[in-house]
């Protein structure tokens, strides 16, 4: 991946967010990469060479990766495992992970633990799918090197929490950093998935043949209705099939009027990672998929506008 630097930013500041702390692996792929679809991380191997990112655009990952290595410094104990890289061999393949915190105190398993900087959005939504997966292929990691597990958190890092949020919105997340749990899945069930992954990037890296993204994969949004006061701007209520009231236009028009001076603001649906956060993405050429979806949203677009 070719780094950019459109506005200047000073040379420290480029180098940290070029470094790539995984970029060393043994190995044939990671826990990381296996929770990722199979399309994605085989067209980004493909393009990489064709792919850019500005310099602006990874601070956010850079400073989760310093937050990161922050905390390594003070993972050291006796009963506690951090950034230890283990292996397994799954289908002729070699996988290794290398997980955050294993704290061993506990007689019939261990805490398994994952620092995630990230938004309040991400938690809200229950947290990814992905940290599930990821956590208990990392588990099943664990048990097949000889560690018991008996719980999973996340341990979000939420660079955009706000105190007073906390008394509008009951699901909001108690504090900017917490326990937030996982479920830990049958042991059965986590050999099962681990084996299908491998297989799924497998056929992906040898034959080219790969699933199109999932609705989940793409962390696809659905569209909804705002109700925005005059003057402000965050919604007063959200409508759609995915907002906690359901409802929709209507609803949101209704309401809008008996709240007086508020307009209705209509939110498309969105694959919010192909969109936002997938190198792939940005260049509908290279996916096939994102190429179809984003025509499809533009001729839905020009019929409403034309209606």
């Amino acid at each position: 991946m070719k780094v950019t630097n459109r506005y200047n930013l000073p040379g420290p500041v480029v180098r940290a967010c070029e470094y790539d702390a995984h970029g060393f692996r043994l190995g044939d792929i990671t826990i990381t990469e296996l929770v990722k679809p199979p399309q994605m991380l085989q067209l980004e191997r493909t393009h990489d060479h064709e792919i850019e990112e500005d310099v602006s655009e990874r601070v956010k990952m850079m400073i989760g990766t310093a937050v990161h290595e922050y905390l390594m410094r003070f993972a050291k104990g006796a009963d506690v495992l951090s950034e230890e890289r283990l292996r397994t061999l799954v289908n002729g393949w070699t996988v290794t992970g290398k997980f955050d915190v294993y704290d061993a105190l506990m007689l019939d398993g261990g805490r398994l633990c994952d620092y995630k900087y990230t938004s309040i959005y991400a938690v809200m939504k229950g947290g990814r799918a992905d940290w599930e997966a990821q956590l208990n292929l990392y588990a099943e990691l664990l048990r097949r090197n000889g560690f018991g597990v008996r719980e999973l958190f996340v341990v979000p890092l939420l660079y955009d929490w706000r105190a007073d949020d906390t008394e509008e919105r009951a699901d909001y997340p108690p504090a900017p950093s917490y326990l937030h749990p996982v479920p830990l899945w049958l042991d059965a069930d986590a050999a099962s998935y681990l084996e299908l992954r491998v297989r799924l990037h497998q056929q992906a890296r040898q034959h080219l043949i790969w699933p199109p993204c999932s609705p989940d994969e793409r962390w696809e949004r659905g569209e909804a209705w705002a109700v925005v006061k005059y003057g402000k701007k965050r919604a007063t209520a959200v409508f759609g099939p995915e907002a906690p009231r359901g409802g929709g236009q209507e609803e949101a028009s209704a309401m809008a009027e008996d709240v007086g001076k508020a307009r209705v603001e209509h939110r498309p649906g969105q694959s919010v990672r192909c969109a936002r956060f997938c190198h792939i993405g940005r260049e509908t050429g290279f996916c096939k998929q994102w190429g179809l979806e984003r025509a499809y949203q533009a001729a839905r677009e020009q019929q409403a506008t034309s209606a």
